[in-house]
């Protein structure tokens, strides 16, 4: 089985962000963990994420900032590794597009080239794939992993698949739920609510409200094709959406299938 590709894409043409989407969504070794019209909005999502790969668009007329201004911030960032950097775009100026190859774009497509399209991209992204997994650093390294970096990258995880579910991480119980699910992956017969009480200093009961609440909130907002999608454990009728730990179970057994 493939290894993942997590892809970031950073676009503002509305019908591009689908197209792509489309396609990543067809791909079962290819993840998107984020898209964004907006330079300094990817930067933040790169340090959450961490993407294999970044689909970059240079002129961001519709978001803000620009693709140069993305690139030359990146180099900035303390990264475990550096993503590869695709980039899509309509400039035709050589000396534009030396310039972002400068700041450490691997690959550029133009969209007016012949040819061109979004299966088109996700296609080039497959065949770079062992290109993509050499700068991971699981791959770079014969180091053993240390119990934090296992945790990060257990948490990474969590913050991925609650985030693609639709999660939002500005909703209160979104922290609690990935502790949540990292306590019961270590030890599936926890108190949880009782357990992140004495962790955050709050009340158990309203961890369990903030927990529910972006449950709930979530199953109401978001597409229901993407529910069914990433959240496949039997949801009762009549209830409409998961329980606290019907949600947590779920998501701690899918991180020990992955082990």
């Amino acid at each position: 089985m493939h290894k993942e590709i997590t892809i970031l894409l950073v676009e503002d043409d509305m019908i591009a962000c689908q197209e792509l989407e489309k396609c990543i969504k067809n791909r079962e070794n290819m993840q998107l963990v984020g898209m964004t019209n907006n330079a300094s909005e990817a930067l933040d999502m790169v340090k959450y994420h961490l993407p294999d790969v970044i689909i970059l668009d240079l002129e961001l007329h519709l978001g803000g900032g620009n693709g140069l201004e993305f690139l030359s911030q990146l180099q900035f960032l303390c990264l475990s590794h550096q993503p590869y950097i695709l980039i899509t775009t309509q400039n035709s100026s050589q000396l534009t597009l030396d310039a972002a190859r400068l700041l450490g774009a691997d690959m550029i497509i133009t969209k007016y080239e012949v040819g061109y399209s979004a299966e088109y991209v996700i296609n080039t992204i497959s065949l770079l794939e062992n290109v993509i997994h050499k700068t991971s650093p699981t791959d770079s390294s014969d180091t053993p992993e240390s119990p934090a970096e296992f945790e990060h990258k257990l948490r990474t995880r969590i913050q991925r698949e609650l985030t693609r579910l639709g999660i939002n991480p500005k909703y209160k119980g979104y922290g609690y739920l990935v502790d949540a699910i990292l306590l019961v992956y270590q030890d599936p017969q926890p108190n949880v609510c009782v357990q992140l009480g004495k962790q955050y200093g709050a009340n158990p009961s309203s961890i369990e409200r903030a927990m529910q609440n972006a449950i709930n909130r979530t199953w109401n907002t978001a597409d229901s094709e993407d529910l069914q999608q990433y959240y496949q454990a039997v949801v009762n009728s009549e209830r409409g959406v998961p329980t606290i730990m019907e949600f947590i179970h779920y998501y701690a057994q899918e991180l020990r299938s992955l082990q």
